[in-house]
């Protein structure tokens, strides 16, 4: 059948490994740095926050095309210049073109969540003596999850079905099931 011939394409183990590590780092990074860079834009009064929140959403503005052959570039010229730092043909390369890209997706997401939050129950922790991180982990992580999930979920599914950055900075060693699937 169909899927005993899956097992016995040669390589596969290297496929799913690291399609696996792609989709799990790309969306944990996504995830992570939305909800950073939503705490400071929704939660500070920082004059800087409009500004970080708008170089937030500047990748949408560019197609995945383009960011592939950026960092296809910048890969190339730090090969260059280091040569012994593993980058380029790596499957970091492709989750990190994937983070750049749903970084704005993600900061839309978590912004929406924070912003549901009432301040006043940060402000009920302060006064019961929680400081900064527990009113992180204990207030504010907790009634957002269902947001954040569905992040995870929603990046990580991008992450897998996304090829034309995948072909780009796609190298013996980097292939992921997307590439593999184009290609064949």
């Amino acid at each position: 059948s169909s899927y005993v011939r899956i097992a016995q394409i040669p390589g596969i183990g290297r496929l799913v490994w690291n399609t696996t590590v792609l989709v799990s780092g790309a969306s944990v990074a996504v995830l992570v740095f939305s909800f950073m860079i939503s705490l400071i834009v929704t939660r500070t009064r920082l004059r800087v926050r409009g500004f970080i929140d708008g170089i937030a959403m500047l990748p949408h503005a560019f197609p995945s095309i383009g960011f592939g052959l950026a960092l296809l570039i910048v890969a190339l010229v730090f090969r260059k210049y280091f040569p012994s730092a593993p980058f380029y043909g790596t499957v970091g390369i492709i989750a990190l073109a994937h983070v750049l890209t749903r970084i704005s997706y993600g900061t839309r997401a978590t912004n929406a969540a924070l912003l549901q939050i009432s301040s006043e129950l940060e402000e009920i922790a302060y006064v019961c003596g929680a400081n900064q991180l527990n009113v992180w982990l204990r207030v504010i992580l907790p009634t957002c999850k269902r947001s954040l999930v569905f992040l995870f979920l929603w990046t990580a599914l991008l992450s897998f079905r996304e090829v034309t950055m995948a072909l780009i900075l796609a190298g013996p060693d980097n292939q992921v099931l997307s590439t593999y699937v184009f290609t064949t």
